[in-house]
């Protein structure tokens, strides 16, 4: 079970008997009594195997070349669902709403739903004055020599349509993507009312200042910084209320 499709099992307290984890930069850690299944040491399927699942819960990640392939695979253990939450605007929706009907638990589904809309709502209400200027440039800084700027495709983009704000990117890059490295010189194009930064967080440290900062300053734009921790899913009912509740607190 991959991170993004592990948050709707969790909302439904489904217990998970492993968790995919691939390693590396977006290694992936969630509170589980079940194995991590790492398939940088064992094999995917060695592991999945040894797990003995009933269900495969898959986020598909349609764009990536094996996941055709893995899907065929692990289909052929046990019955494996495969999601692609970005596919849509409906996100991760509609896999939570299948979920509940395989698990005999649509009401809890539907009940998580509508807490999560609720509380939506009553976050853009609060909002409401920084609604008034919604154009809002949403930068990645994983380290202090690079900048990414993020585009709709981004599932973080998805955050900032449900609080009810608009995406601007630098001049020269297309919105309609999910991100571009880009000198920090560009950030003096940004036409924005502020700057949602998403500020890595390793080891308890946030990337140091550096030259894009300092260009943030002379762009005279408000920079709301985001601590963001590398491995958390990218997306989720528990994922995006987590980030919703963390916007409110700091956009201005």
């Amino acid at each position: 079970m991959k991170r993004g499709s592990r948050n709707p099992a969790v909302r439904l307290k489904l217990n998970p008997s492993g968790s995919r984890s691939r390693g590396g930069r977006g290694r992936e850690r969630w509170p589980t009594d079940g194995p991590v299944l790492d398939h940088a040491v064992l094999p995917l399927f060695e592991a999945v195997l040894a797990a003995k699942p009933d269900l495969i819960i898959m986020y598909s990640l349609a764009g990536l070349p094996d996941s055709k392939a893995n899907y065929a695979a692990l289909s052929k253990i046990v019955p494996t669902p495969a999601f692609d939450f970005d596919a849509t605007d409906a996100g991760w929706r509609p896999a939570l709403k299948k979920l509940g009907r395989v698990f005999g638990r649509t009401q809890t589904a539907e009940r998580s739903i509508q807490t999560f809309d609720r509380r939506v709502t009553e976050l853009r209400g609060k909002l409401a004055p920084v609604l008034a200027r919604p154009n809002t440039a949403l930068l990645v800084m994983f380290e202090p020599t690079s900048v990414m700027a993020l585009g709709e495709k981004f599932s973080f983009s998805g955050t900032l349509r449900q609080l009810g704000l608009k995406l601007s990117v630098p001049a020269g890059m297309d919105a309609n993507t999910v991100f571009k490295v880009v000198i920090p010189e560009a950030l003096l194009t940004l036409k924005a009312d502020r700057v949602v930064l998403l500020r890595a967080k390793t080891g308890g440290q946030l990337v140091p200042r550096n030259m894009t900062d300092t260009l943030l300053a002379q762009a005279k734009l408000p920079v709301n910084t985001y601590p963001l921790d590398p491995q958390e899913a990218s997306t989720g009912p528990l994922t995006d209320l987590k980030r919703l509740e963390a916007l409110a607190k700091i956009l201005r």
